[in-house]
């Protein structure tokens, strides 16, 4: 059984959720192969206090495995690894944390959906994201896009504890 083409997107806000919200970084869909959104932050481009997922679907099936993954970027030139949730045939999980090299309030983060035949014998039915903020090594409440097959959509947003410039962020997705 296929489930729905999709794509991921991550969208940032300031001021503990109340403001500055920047544009929506979306990869390319699924069926496309996927690909990388771009480098998105909150409106002034400056420390972001949270960051939401967004699972948008186009409908038609498709038969593909998958992962997601993440960057982060703090200017003026502080670049943090590319890392990556395990496979969706090897049953999802999570990234470890996204964030720039010296690991300290990031100002923009970008996703990457990548793409590959789904093994023979293997079944992915339904997806949703999550994604926690974490700060000081202290991590906020993990939140969660609607299931895929529930239409999709945005998370609400992730916050550290103290809604103030996180140090970066951990996403995974589920499968079922």
């Amino acid at each position: 059984m296929a489930f729905s083409n999709f794509q991921v997107g991550i969208q940032l806000v300031d001021r503990g959720g109340i403001a500055e919200q920047g544009p929506v970084g979306r990869t390319p869909f699924l069926s496309d192969g996927g690909g990388t959104s771009p480098f998105t932050s909150d409106a002034n481009f400056f420390d972001p206090d949270g960051a939401r997922l967004l699972l948008a679907s186009t409908g038609l099936p498709v038969n593909l495995d998958f992962r997601i993954g993440g960057q982060a970027f703090d200017r003026p030139n502080r670049v943090g690894l590319v890392v990556y949730t395990p496979w969706a045939s090897d049953g999802g999980g999570r990234t470890p944390l996204i964030t720039d090299d010296n690991r300290f309030d990031p100002d923009a983060f970008r996703v990457i959906l990548e793409a590959r035949a789904l093994p023979a014998g293997a079944q992915i039915n339904d997806v949703r994201l999550n994604i926690t903020a974490v700060d000081n090594n202290v991590a906020g409440i993990t939140q969660f896009t609607p299931w895929l097959s529930g239409g999709g959509g945005f998370s609400p947003y992730a916050f550290d504890d103290n809604k103030f410039d996180p140090d970066g962020y951990i996403i995974g997705f589920e499968v079922r």
